[in-house]
């Protein structure tokens, strides 16, 4: 049985949503001026994929799925998630939606997974460039993913503001 859903672009992923999301020029901001649909912003500051996963309930038409800039953490930080766990996890959000056996099963909703951005670790040094695209592209293993990787990670310092969370430029980046 498909479950009820609401006229909503729900944006769901960590830091790089909130509170940066609401933020001038945030990426939440700009798609509440332009939606026709409301825009519910659960960005989960500091969470990983291992957090997000009980957290996940509402039944939405429009689904973004934005998380992996804590899961790349490097170890032995407490936010760290392991590549294939992380890729599970995220599996297991799509999964929620998209199974009819499950109560959150929607036919009507639609998914946009969002890789984190590339990482400035000479802006950021407690996250690595490298392991931070190895993430990126363990969700693009799971469906059409952009991913915004080069090789010189010093060519995204403007679109960074700390070398972590996108600045004004960075969510006005047009595909």
């Amino acid at each position: 049985m498909a479950a009820n859903t609401h006229d909503v672009i729900m944006l769901f992923g960590d830091s790089m949503i909130t509170p940066w999301g609401w933020g001038l020029g945030g990426f939440a901001q700009r798609l509440a001026g332009k939606a026709r649909l409301d825009v519910k912003n659960r960005g989960l500051g500091g969470y990983q994929t291992n957090r997000a996963v009980p957290v996940f309930e509402q039944v939405v038409q429009l689904l973004s799925i934005w998380f992996g800039v804590n899961d790349a953490a490097p170890f032995p930080s407490r936010q760290h998630v392991l590549r294939n766990l992380y890729k599970e996890n995220l599996k297991h959000l799509v999964n929620m939606v998209t199974s009819p056996t499950l109560p959150q099963y929607s036919l009507c909703t639609r998914i946009i997974l969002i890789t984190l951005p590339p990482v400035n670790s000479h802006q950021r040094q407690d996250h690595a460039f490298d392991a931070t695209k190895s993430y990126a592209e363990a969700m693009k293993e799971l469906g059409t993913a952009l991913i915004l990787f080069g090789k010189d990670e010093r060519a995204f310092e403007k679109f960074l503001f700390d070398g972590l969370h996108l600045s004004e430029a960075g969510y006005e980046i047009k595909i």
